[in-house]
């Protein structure tokens, strides 16, 4: 068992096409499976959940706005029962595949836009909360501590699992930083490792401001639509320790 996978619980989002993302399930204990809203098909889904089996990793379903042209990655105002309908699609496509390898679901976090949003957007929040009510079994939500939907879903009654990022940077408001920004994400390996300790040491981080942000988290994202982020989860297996 890899060292690194003992000693933090760092989740992964995968499925997305971007890059060849088989070494880094090993690494991570838990996996963000993309299913059709920014990416994501019937094959990648069913070959990421085989490849999470694998790795025991714990198995997780990442919806976003439907918008493959965008990545997912920018705000859509639509009604709130279309949105729904667009989650379910996402959530059928997705458990379709998990009941065909037999495999578990652990928890959901929403995908780019939808993520920021929900962190802010209490009506937005209410009503993903309430999609949630397509799955029979019990399944942790993973979100920032304080947002929206950390409050809608404790109040519906769903485990919440505090999240923060370790290859974006934040705003002084707690925000990510957009990724038109200069510093938006971290792609150098000792970045991330900065990060890592001051989130599980110091329990905050420095914004992009250098303003001192306290932030809760239980588990650390890393994003695998970049180019380094093997080179990342090898340097922190290397270099990190508790």
């Amino acid at each position: 068992m890899d060292f690194l996978k003992n000693q933090i619980h760092i989740n992964l989002d995968v499925g997305e096409g971007i890059v060849d993302e088989t070494q880094m399930f090993s690494k991570v204990s838990a996996v963000n499976i993309a299913c059709g809203g920014h990416a994501g098909d019937d094959f990648t889904i069913r070959s990421a959940i085989n490849f999470a089996l694998e790795n025991q990793n714990q198995i997780g379903l990442h919806p976003s706005y439907q918008d493959r042209e965008n990545f997912g990655r920018l705000s859509l105002q639509l009604p709130l029962d279309e949105l729904i309908a667009q989650w379910y699609g996402q959530y059928e496509l997705f458990i379709k595949n998990l009941n065909k390898e037999n495999a578990t679901l652990n928890h959901i976090k929403p995908h780019g836009a939808l993520y920021n949003d929900l962190l802010h957007n209490q009506n937005l929040a209410k009503a993903f909360v309430k999609s949630l009510s397509f799955f029979s079994q019990p399944l942790i939500v993973y979100t920032m501590y304080g947002s929206a939907l950390h409050k809608e879903a404790k109040a519906a009654n769903f485990e919440v699992q505090f999240e923060a990022f370790l290859d974006r940077s934040y705003l002084s408001s707690l925000k990510l930083t957009p990724r038109s920004m200069k510093g938006a994400v971290l792609e150098e390996p000792t970045e991330v490792m900065t990060q890592l300790n001051h989130l599980k040491r110091n329990k905050g981080l420095y914004s992009l401001t250098n303003t001192w942000i306290p932030i809760k988290a239980q588990t650390y994202c890393l994003h695998s639509d970049h180019s380094n982020t093997l080179a990342i989860l090898n340097y922190l297996h290397l270099n990190f320790r508790p």
